[in-house]
């Protein structure tokens, strides 16, 4: 990690308390923009939640749909908060009403049971928590590819470099399939943000800035959606956040990007092919796995 972004003494209950007590307007655009992807994504996608600190939003609207679902986050108190919470000790932090409000969004009737009924679903489709790390070429290891891939409020969170976080941008591309949708929220027009005694760079992001790097990273220009809240918190030191996602071209021709050895991604994978490697490696030992 960058050495502004120190996570050692993260705690991810502070953290949740700090930004996620109220279904705010950041929240409910969040819920509310993930709720309509998942409408038009395609049947029984495997989504891959990526840099998810301990927030679980993104998995409540896409256990509507999943197969199956991945998390992954850099913090290991982030992944071991979201194992503890699969295996059952929900008292910590309570999410029903965030799964509450995604039934509403959804037009399904909302009951203490249809609440614990997507609870349950979502603890049985998240197969895995495992590490990642954005500034690795291969940010993930594993063997699958993906037709979703949310990361919220991650890559600009670590870096002032809006090059940088281009970069990562293309990174999580290449691990999705032919198709496949990309979802990101960031911060708007943000230097910084606080969370307890600390401070935090972020990168300075705005609408465009999203729609061009998912046009650098190679998906299909007809597909980009890019929306825009604002903050409603008294002390907030941002405009707003953004929502944005987009999807590959089906047929996927030559990447109009290289990575930082000047090797595309499609001849690193013809090399790791001939030499019988894979560039989806699963992981044998994770956080938390479900058959």
């Amino acid at each position: 990690m960058s050495d502004f972004a120190d996570y050692g003494g993260f705690s991810p209950l502070e953290y949740l308390r700090a930004f996620y007590s109220e279904i705010d307007s950041e929240s409910e655009g969040l819920l509310q923009f993930l709720v309509s992807v998942f409408d038009s994504a395609p049947h029984a996608p495997l989504v891959l939640e990526f840099g998810s600190g301990p927030v679980l939003i993104s998995a409540i609207p896409a256990a509507r749909r999943a197969r199956a679902i991945h998390y992954c986050d850099f913090v290991p108190a982030n992944r071991e908060y979201l194992t503890r919470w699969l295996a059952g000790e929900d008292a910590e932090f309570d999410w029903s009403p965030y799964i509450a409000r995604c039934l509403e969004l959804e037009g399904k009737v909302v009951s203490e049971k249809a609440i614990r009924q997507r609870a349950h679903n979502i603890r049985d489709l998240v197969r895995r928590v495992v590490s990642c790390n954005i500034f690795d070429p291969l940010p993930i290891r594993t063997r699958y590819q993906y037709e979703v891939i949310i990361s919220n409020y991650c890559l600009d969170a670590v870096t002032t470099s809006k090059q940088e976080w281009q970069l990562f941008t293309r990174r999580l591309a290449k691990l999705l399939k032919p198709g496949g949708t990309l979802v990101l929220s960031s911060l708007r027009k943000t230097e910084f943000f606080e969370f307890g005694t600390s401070r935090y760079a972020n990168v300075v992001l705005d609408v465009d800035d999203l729609a061009n790097a998912f046009t650098q990273a190679g998906f299909d220009p007809q597909s980009i959606r890019v929306e825009s809240t604002h903050c409603e918190q008294d002390y907030c030191n941002k405009q707003g956040v953004i929502f944005a996602a987009a999807s590959l071209p089906l047929v996927v021709g030559n990447n109009p990007w290289h990575e930082d050895n000047g090797q595309s991604s499609a001849t690193v994978s013809r090399e790791l092919l001939s030499t019988g490697a894979s560039p989806w490696i699963d992981l044998t030992t994770t956080s938390h796995t479900r058959a």
